[in-house]
């Protein structure tokens, strides 16, 4: 007759601290990619930054190259005659997304969404999201 051996229960691991080091690369920080000399080290929050990030110019030989404020006001005129944005973040979001109903109900919607992404990724990164934006170039393909 077989006698069962009672299992020995796994020994726990402690936690470690997380180690930044093993960071995707999708979210680095601008931190990240600074010294860790405490002698340097600033005030200012880090910033998300993606690794494929636009450039905020583009070569002075493209063609057809115009900023990104100019293709999105003259989209923004197009489709929303009787609504006009507030700030750049609002120029941006009536640019990505559609909004329907009454200038209204767009500005009330637009304040909606503004409240949750302030919750989201808090006040300065909000409204960075709208400028850093606008300050870009690029070349509309009409695709």
């Amino acid at each position: 007759m077989k006698t069962k051996t009672k299992r020995q229960p796994k020994a726990r691991r402690t936690r470690q601290p997380y180690d930044g080091s093993t960071r995707s690369p999708w979210f680095r920080t601008e931190s990240d990619n600074s010294t860790t000399d405490a002698s340097q080290a600033t005030s200012a929050p880090a910033r998300l930054v993606h690794p494929f990030s636009i450039p905020s110019t583009v070569a002075t030989s493209a063609t057809g190259a115009l900023s990104f404020r100019d293709f999105c006001v003259h989209h923004v005129k197009t489709h929303y005659p009787d609504v006009e944005p507030r700030n750049d973040w609002e120029l941006t979001q009536m640019t990505m997304k559609p909004f329907e109903g009454s200038a209204d109900e767009v500005y009330a919607a637009l304040d909606k969404e503004y409240i949750e992404h302030v919750k989201m990724f808090g006040f300065e990164e909000v409204n960075y999201m709208g400028s850093g934006l606008m300050d870009t170039e690029i070349e509309p393909t009409g695709v």
